[in-house]
């Protein structure tokens, strides 16, 4: 009996050895699956959202489980919290790269007006870069100018480009006065346009007002200014691609050039209508490298010896093709303050070769009247003169002459 006793007492102590060692091992086994999976400052960091998402998954302390709900006091199972917090291991944004459904969100929206134009859930395309981008944007534009005077065919027959400053407003009244106001010439549609770029908040002011009035002026956000009349041509070529696609021709003048009208029309029933353009060519010109030169060109602006052939800058005619292909390329050829020698490097670029026409430069000499009345019978455009004063008077003098040659009956002075 006692040996048996003695057996039992062992077995019994034994027993009890092994079911310590177990409870104290399983309890080590939580301490250390705690540490290594549910640390509360990883899981913080890691997936916070769906902490607060998921929180019923989550074993809270006692005084969060009475505080939040008393009937679910009950602590949850180490192995739901093991799977939740592996399952943000393996997909938190750590070393990843957002999916192609838009990436993680983010925490704060943004206001309507500020979300991202691209559709959501789509990788925004990456920005294109321009070598000579055209960052401006139009002040005055008058979108429908072209579309009322279109002929019964829907288009324009030729859009009459001014490169105009700002204070010439009492020249463009002379102009809307003579030649500018001939919009039906020999039944062919003419619109005449004035580009110019801004100055102070006055004269802005004025401008403004004028284009109230005669809702013929297109202007962009650029300073006003003799280097930028490159600009100013991209202006108007840009506005005639957007504005004015239905223009059989342009033609690009500046303010102290007269436009024979009538001579215009005469020559655009046979010049062509793609890939066109001509005026007084400039077959080899150099680059200026005086630096006290009006015109300087450094090989850092343009390294080339030579300009491709240009039309040179007062007057000249291209097809209504063009307007887009030239204000697109543009933006991928280095700026050049000179315009007539820019367009030239763009026109050689997209393969147009410009063509020689001596209708386009003549200048007068009132002196010589007999010259000057065969000079005007003659050319599709010409100087007026170099004095802006006497350009004033010239040019209803000329405007007359003109009528007369085609037997319309003549203004009063």
């Amino acid at each position: 009996m006692n040996v048996a006793e003695t057996l039992m007492t062992r077995s019994g102590k034994l027993m009890v050895a092994v079911l310590f060692v177990i409870w104290a091992g399983t309890i080590l086994l939580v301490i250390d699956t705690r540490r290594n999976y549910t640390d509360r400052g990883s899981r913080d960091t890691e997936c916070p959202c769906r902490l607060q998402r998921h929180s019923d998954e989550i074993p809270l302390s006692p005084v969060q489980a009475n505080a939040s709900n008393p009937e679910d006091s009950k602590p949850k199972t180490i192995v739901k919290v093991l799977k939740y917090c592996r399952h943000e291991k393996s997909n938190s944004t750590v070393g990843r790269q957002p999916s192609q459904s838009g990436g993680e969100k983010s925490p704060q929206r943004l206001p309507p007006n500020d979300r991202p134009a691209h559709p959501p859930g789509k990788p925004k395309p990456p920005g294109r870069k321009y070598t000579n981008p055209h960052p401006y944007y139009f002040t005055m534009k008058n979108p429908g100018a072209c579309k009322q005077f279109t002929n019964k065919h829907g288009y324009v027959d030729a859009l009459c480009l001014v490169l105009t400053a700002p204070g010439d407003s009492y020249m463009r009244s002379l102009i809307r006065k003579t030649w500018g106001s001939a919009k039906l010439v020999k039944g062919k549609r003419i619109v005449t346009m004035f580009l110019l770029g801004r100055r102070d908040a006055e004269t802005q002011h004025l401008l403004e007002l004028e284009n109230n009035h005669y809702h013929d002026i297109i202007q962009e956000n650029f300073l006003d200014s003799y280097y930028n009349l490159t600009l100013k041509t991209l202006m108007g070529l840009r506005w005639a691609a957007q504005l004015c696609p239905n223009a059989r021709y342009i033609m690009k003048v500046d303010v102290d050039m007269f436009v024979n009208v009538y001579n215009l029309v005469d020559r655009l029933d046979t010049a062509p209508t793609l890939n066109f353009a001509e005026g007084n060519l400039k077959d080899v010109t150099e680059p200026i490298r005086n630096r006290q030169s009006k015109w300087y060109t450094s090989r850092d602006v343009y390294p080339d010896k030579t300009y491709p052939p240009y039309l040179d800058g007062p007057a000249y005619l291209i097809s209504g093709d063009l307007s887009a292909r030239i204000f697109g390329t543009s933006l991928n050829v280095r700026f050049l303050p000179w315009e007539d020698a820019y367009m030239g490097i763009i026109m050689h670029r997209i393969g147009v070769e410009p063509r020689f026409n001596g209708k386009y430069s003549n200048y007068l000499d009132y002196d010589n009247m007999q010259d000057t009345l065969r000079k005007i019978s003659q050319s599709v455009a010409f100087h007026l003169g170099e004095d802006k004063e006497e350009n004033r008077e010239n040019i209803l003098m000329v405007w007359n002459y003109v009528r007369k040659l085609n037997d319309i009956p003549v203004l009063e002075e």
